[in-house]
Order: C-alpha cells, then sequence, then structure tokens
C-alpha cells in the first residue's frame, strides 16, 4: 500500500480522505488551482496528481464527499522530489527534485516538456510566474535561477546580458565570444 497522505477538514479535524500509493514519505502537497486536483511530491522520485471525485454524497456540513484517484504519477527525476505546484491555469506542473533540477509537465498528460538545470545542489522550491512565461527556483546551494520557457524571450534576454558581460571588467572575453556568434546567428 505505500505511504498514505491524508486530507482533514480545518474546521474539527476529521479525516475527509487518504492519498495511498506513494513508496516513500510525502514531502509536499497543494491543490490545483480549481480545487479539483491535489498534487504530492514524494521521496520516492515522483509527483502524483489526485483527481478529487464527487461522490454525489454530503458531509453533515453540506460540502460534497469526495472520492480521491490517481489520476497521473510524473517521473523523470533521478532524486527526491521536494516540491511541486501548478500553473495559474492548472494546465502545466513544475516539480523541483535533489537531483539539482526543476522539471516541466503537461499537468493534463504528464508529459515531461523541459528539464531546468542550473543548480548545483538539490533543487528546494519552484515557482511559476503569475503570467506563465517563467519559473524561479531556489537550491540549496543558495542560488535562485530565472527560467524562460520561451526560447525567443530566452535567446532575446541571454544575447543583451551576454552583451553586457563581454565588457564587464571581470569578464573572460573568450569564454563570452563563441557565445555571442550564437546571438548573431539567430534572428
Amino acid at each position: 500500500m505505500g505511504i498514505i497522505a491524508r486530507r482533514f477538514r480545518v474546521s474539527d479535524g476529521a479525516e475527509l480522505g487518504r492519498l495511498a500509493g506513494h513508496g516513500d514519505w510525502v514531502r509536499h502537497a497543494v491543490y490545483s488551482q480549481d480545487g479539483k486536483r491535489i498534487l504530492t511530491a514524494s521521496r520516492d522520485r515522483t509527483a502524483v496528481v489526485w483527481d478529487l471525485i464527487p461522490t454525489g454524497a454530503q458531509s453533515p456540513l453540506g460540502n460534497p464527499v469526495l472520492r480521491e484517484s490517481r489520476a497521473l504519477t510524473l517521473r523523470g527525476h533521478v532524486g527526491w522530489v521536494r516540491h511541486a505546484v501548478y500553473s495559474q491555469d492548472d494546465s502545466k506542473i513544475i516539480t523541483a527534485g535533489a537531483d539539482m533540477t526543476a522539471r516541466l509537465w503537461d499537468a493534463h498528460t504528464g508529459a515531461q516538456l523541459l528539464v531546468l538545470t542550473g543548480h548545483s545542489g538539490p533543487v528546494s522550491t519552484a515557482e511559476f510566474s503569475p503570467d506563465g512565461k517563467y519559473a524561479v527556483t531556489a537550491g540549496r546551494d543558495g542560488q535562485v535561477l530565472v527560467h524562460a520557457f520561451d526560447p525567443d524571450t530566452l535567446r532575446r534576454y541571454g544575447c543583451d546580458i551576454l552583451r553586457s558581460l563581454y565588457h564587464h571588467p571581470d569578464a573572460v572575453a573568450t569564454e563570452i565570444e563563441h557565445l555571442l556568434r550564437r546571438c548573431r546567428q539567430t534572428p
């Protein structure tokens, strides 16, 4: 059966449901923006999307009774998944892992869309920007990184940053020149 995460009612502490099936302890859990799903991140190297399905019954307080159903298992991290969140429109998920990566997923199919790198230690947390075009990650290495999902945005701003670094007194120009050549080759 594995590890069980539980849902409780805040008002009286009554157990509302169980999310059973992770192979190791659950590190993080969050509702989707629309409240119809729960996303869990686990030390078993997975994140799981759970559908909350109305049973037709009502609780004594008049709320619908929901049952949990495992909808998707997101596999790809080679270390435990420390954090997972939905985008504002619930179309994407980002996970942060002990494998020094964050990963972008399609929230409906579970397809892995991108692997975000750059950290030299476990990634502790990842969040979407309000417009969903960027993610920010923070890691145990002390770094906070901003990742652009759109290649044109990344290329445009990346080239601007490289141009400014080229003239910095501490920059090693020969290490930046080959990257700048690539900027000139792209529109």
